[in-house]
């Protein structure tokens, strides 16, 4: 009976290591680099639902990085960056006045690159 709680637990033990392996591996694969910070400091974060994301977009000509609002912010308002991470400008917020992103609805999805696992 020993032998098994014990071996229950060094498997359980192992697989919780293969998944955060496993999610180190996913992070690290995320290009450009500068989005991991961003995805490390959105999984420090309360979950979010719905879950948070990061898509590429084709939008002016270049590949643009939109990452989803938390929904624990009051007002949110979606972030999009360019390749070196830098906010070029914001969609949405509550009403709409965060806007800046002129033109974004002839934006391009490409794909969705990240989504919060958890």
């Amino acid at each position: 009976m020993k032998s098994n709680i014990l071996i229950s637990i060094t498997v359980a033990f192992l697989l919780g290591c293969s998944s955060d392996s496993s999610l180190n591996s996913e992070i690290e694969a995320i290009e450009p680099e500068c989005l991991r910070d961003i995805v490390k400091s959105i999984l420090e974060e309360e979950v979010s639902n719905p879950k948070r994301t990061i898509s590429t977009y084709n939008f002016n000509g270049e590949m643009v990085f939109v990452i989803t609002p938390s929904s624990h912010v009051t007002e949110p308002a979606t972030n999009v960056v360019n390749s070196n991470c830098e906010t070029i400008c914001l969609i949405g917020g509550i009403d709409g006045s965060d806007n800046d992103c002129e033109n974004f609805d002839s934006a391009v999805f490409i794909e969705t690159i990240w989504t919060d696992p958890r």
